[in-house]
Parts: structure tokens; sequence; C-alpha cells
């Protein structure tokens, strides 16, 4: 069981709201608090799952959006990933072993958020990009006030098979062994809670994707922005306006404009 005891203070930064913390033993990550942190209860928690990417693919992605969201009263905790961030796949039989046991890093994250003292563990949100949104799906939280997955594919033998130099000597034997951890299945699973971000100029995620999606969980938000699978400006803005609406009761969002830079 988590504690806040499994969150260690490892390196303050000159901001007392931003901290360098492990998670157990092993698991580093981000702690973001407002400056007042320990002088009220049941403040709002964010989950932040990174991308995996040449700009900001590590725990740090989402950082300026929980720092922003910390003036507010947010809490937010930003796990580092390790795979397939820091190990490749290999295309055998293990690869569905690590995809759970990152998973179970995860859960083992939001838990630990949810055991903050200053916490309201009935109002926290797990917002994902990439596999970091694939991990948020897989999650199937039924207590999280909402779920941001921004460009997930449908399956990890898609993108495993795609951009690493695997042979394996089946693929569909080999896509089989990871069929059930499906972040399309678990999907459905968060109903009107689901907002999925999708890209319009997509180069990673087919643009068969968006349709399953939509198929699988037909009461989730969905937006398309005019942009790469980066996203941009104005995904950031709705994504934070929904996170203030879900979890501190600000404006709803805006129409979807194309975004910007």
């Amino acid at each position: 069981m988590s504690s806040a005891r499994d969150i260690h203070i490892e390196k303050r930064v000159a901001e007392v709201r931003v901290d360098h913390v492990t998670i157990g033993s092993a698991t580093r990550a981000i702690l973001v608090r407002p400056a007042d942190h320990g002088r009220r209860d049941h403040r709002p928690g964010i989950l932040w799952l990174h991308w995996l990417g040449h700009n900001r693919g590590d725990s740090g992605q989402f950082l300026p959006e929980a720092i922003g969201l910390a003036r507010e009263g947010v809490v937010s905790l930003l796990p580092q990933g390790t795979f397939p961030w820091h190990s490749d796949p290999t295309g055998g039989s293990t690869d569905a072993a690590r995809v759970l046991q990152q998973l179970h890093e995860v859960e083992h994250a939001l838990a630990a958020l949810r055991r903050l003292p200053d916490i309201d563990p009935g109002n926290v949100a797990v917002v994902g990009h990439d596999y970091g949104a694939m991990y948020a799906l897989l999650l199937r939280d039924a207590a999280a006030k909402l779920l941001v997955a921004a460009t997930p594919d449908a399956d990890w033998a898609t993108w495993f098979l795609t951009y690493w130099p695997l042979h394996p000597a089946d693929r569909q034997s080999y896509a089989r062994t990871l069929a059930g951890l499906s972040p399309l299945e678990a999907a459905a699973s968060y109903g009107p809670r689901l907002f999925l971000q999708w890209a319009g100029k997509d180069e990673y995620v087919g643009d068969q994707v968006p349709a399953l999606y939509a198929n699988a969980a037909p009461k989730a938000r969905a937006v398309t922005y005019d942009y790469d699978h980066q996203l941009g400006d104005t995904a950031i803005t709705e994504r934070v306006a929904a996170l203030r609406a879900a979890l501190i009761g600000g404006q709803q969002t805006a129409p979807a404009v194309a975004a910007r830079r």
C-alpha cells in the first residue's frame, strides 16, 4: 500500500513549490505544490504522464502547466517513465511484462499522490501524452474526475514494431502478447470523464486511430487540433481549462481553434 511516506524529497529547487522526489524506492518524479502547501487541506491533485519525444520527453514535459495550476491551489506529481523511455522493447514475450511493471509504477504514483496529507483523494485528475496517455488509460481509474489522453495509439505493438528494429518470429503472435493491455479497450471505462486530444497532422498516430477511440468510447469528448503530434498552445489552453473546470470549478473550455506554437 502507498502512503505519504512513499514520496521522499531528494532535492529542493529554488522555488519551494517544485521538488525532485522519489516515489517508493525507485520512481523519480517532480512534485509541484502551492507556495502555502501544508496550510490547507483537501487540495485537488493531478498525475501527469509524459510522452516519448525529442522535446521535453521526460517528467518535465508538463511542468509549466503544473506550475501554473499550483498558483490556483493544485498539487501535481510528474513521475519519470522508464519503459520504453529508458529501456527498449525487445520484440519478445517480456515486453508485455515490462508494460505491466511500468503500469504498476504509475498506479503506485497515483496512490502516493492521493495519500499526500493535503490532497483530496476524490478530487484528482490524470493527464497523459503519447505513451503516457496509453498508461493513463490503462489505469482504468474509477475515481478520476477527468482523464486527458493526448495522441495515444490504439495498441502497443504498432509503435514498438514501427519505431524499434524488432524482428519477432511472428508479428501477430507478438501483438497478441500485448493485447491484454489495450488502452483502446480501457477507454470506455471513463465515459464522459475522458478528454481525447488528437493532432490533425500526426506523423505517429494512424489516421484510423481517433475513429477507433470514438467507437470504443462514444461518451468521451474528443478535439482534433491543426498541429503535429506534439499538439500546441491551443491544446494546452484547452487541457488546462478542462482540468480547472473538473477540479476547481473554473470556466468551461471554449471551442477548438487552430493550434499555434
